[in-house]
């Protein structure tokens, strides 16, 4: 970090040398639960040294994502609140994943992402992926990002598409007939969030 951030001058080669350490780095905090199944799941979920690890992860990302670079930034292709943005979606996305499994893992056997028949479980990641999706609309209209809110609609459409394909059908009727409500509730909600950014979006353009 501090060789990628630091805010004096410092050559390209020591920030994209930092970039490379960063993102080792991530993937490493990332890998744990899978490296060291068996004890990972014997942790208490959430509030366990791998979860800290993540989180500070995530604010090292934020604080990326944020920071004013201006000659600083050492690609060129891509600015850094998108490569930096794209890093902490992806990042926040698996950890969502991986707190999911660890609230559901029977504690007596090794830690896996795999659903195994616990229909819980398998809820639960619908739940949290709907969740996400919704706050990345959110970041995405608060940002005015195009690229943000389309991603926002494709993990909505992917959940959509787990919820029709795979959860209803484990449901009883009843279940299911909620779950649609719920679903489309949900959508409801996300089309008037997006059709009244748009609306707003286009009296600014006009002003």
């Amino acid at each position: 970090l501090a060789l990628h951030a630091w805010p004096g001058r410092l050559d390209r080669p020591f920030r994209l040398s930092g970039m490379a350490l960063i993102v080792a780095s991530l993937l490493r905090a990332l890998s744990i639960p899978f490296q060291f199944p068996l004890e990972f799941a014997r942790m208490t979920p959430l509030l366990n040294p791998p979860t800290l690890v993540l989180l500070l992860a995530v604010a090292v990302l934020v604080f990326l994502a944020l920071r004013s670079w201006d000659e600083r930034w050492p690609l060129v292709t891509i600015g850094p609140r998108a490569f930096w943005g794209i890093g902490l979606a992806l990042t926040l996305f698996a950890i969502l994943n991986i707190e999911i499994a660890s609230l559901f893992a029977d504690r007596g056997r090794s830690f896996s992402m795999l659903a195994h028949g616990n229909l819980a479980m398998q809820l639960a990641y619908s739940l949290g992926w709907l969740l996400y999706a919704i706050g990345l609309l959110l970041v995405g209209i608060r940002f005015r990002s195009v690229q943000v809110r389309w991603a926002a609609i494709l993990a909505l459409a992917a959940t959509a598409l787990k919820i029709f394909a795979r959860d209803l059908w484990s449901l009883g009727q009843l279940y299911r007939v909620g779950s649609l409500l719920g679903l489309a509730v949900v959508l409801i909600l996300v089309s008037f969030l997006y059709q009244r950014f748009l609306a707003e979006e286009k009296v600014d353009a006009i002003r």
